[in-house]
């Protein structure tokens, strides 16, 4: 789950520097580094702070991508994550052309990893006097396909003749009664992300909150806060 966690953050900074000034979306006019400690993370130039949640620790192994500096990165032990990551503007994109940039690589990248996404939208994220543009995204692994499953039952039962499908049945009657099987259960994963941008001077933030346990979303409205509240 770590990688894919790890992953999923990639796929939103691979795209971070297509944001650029962005109107409404923007927050100090010069970025400086935050602080965390004793539970709590406080970034005045990117105008909000962070109770963390319990059991939150920094993470000890980042992803690696050219040109980010992680200001937070924390995992918790069921690994969901909440990470704040800042990267140098290099494009005059909008922060909102950034959004849904990088809503489209998370959804392609949890899809390559076998997900299915049941929901994503872009939306705005108010903290305090700041208004952040993020987007919200839900995938899931795990579930059969029962109309899959069935096509794929008829062509192996159109495969086989009536005979070797006899043999076939007593076979797995006689195996039944020596040994009854027990069904494996199937995992079923779910991932709730939650992010946004903040434009500031000539850098550009991130915050990404990811979470098998929780809403996301509701992570981020019980737990950040404007910086001076």
């Amino acid at each position: 789950m770590k990688k894919i966690l790890a992953l999923a953050m990639t796929s939103v900074l691979a795209v971070m520097t297509l944001a650029s000034c962005g109107g409404k979306y923007t927050a100090g006019e010069k970025y400086a580094a935050g602080k965390f400690e004793e539970g709590k993370y406080e970034n005045a130039s990117i105008g909000f702070g962070i109770n963390v949640p319990e059991g939150y620790t920094e993470v000890p192994e980042l992803p690696l991508v050219e040109g980010v500096t992680y200001d937070l990165a924390l995992n918790d032990e069921n690994d969901n994550s909440i990470y704040v990551a800042v990267e140098n503007n290099s494009e005059k994109l909008k922060v909102d052309k950034a959004a849904e940039n990088s809503l489209k690589a998370l959804a392609d990248q949890y899809e390559s990893m076998g997900f299915k996404v049941d929901d994503q939208k872009l939306e705005d994220y108010t903290i305090g006097g700041n208004t952040y543009r993020g987007y919200t995204i839900t995938v899931t692994k795990g579930l059969v396909d029962e109309e899959e499953e069935k096509k794929d039952k008829k062509a192996k039962d159109d495969a086989k003749d009536e005979e070797a499908k006899v043999e076939e049945a007593k076979a797995e009657e006689a195996e039944a009664e020596e040994a009854p099987v027990e069904e494996v259960p199937v995992e079923i994963v779910t991932i709730k992300q939650a992010g946004f941008f903040v434009k500031c001077d000539t850098k550009i933030a991130t915050v990404s909150v990811t979470s098998k346990t929780d809403d996301a979303k509701k992570i981020i409205s019980d737990n950040f806060f404007a910086i001076g509240e």
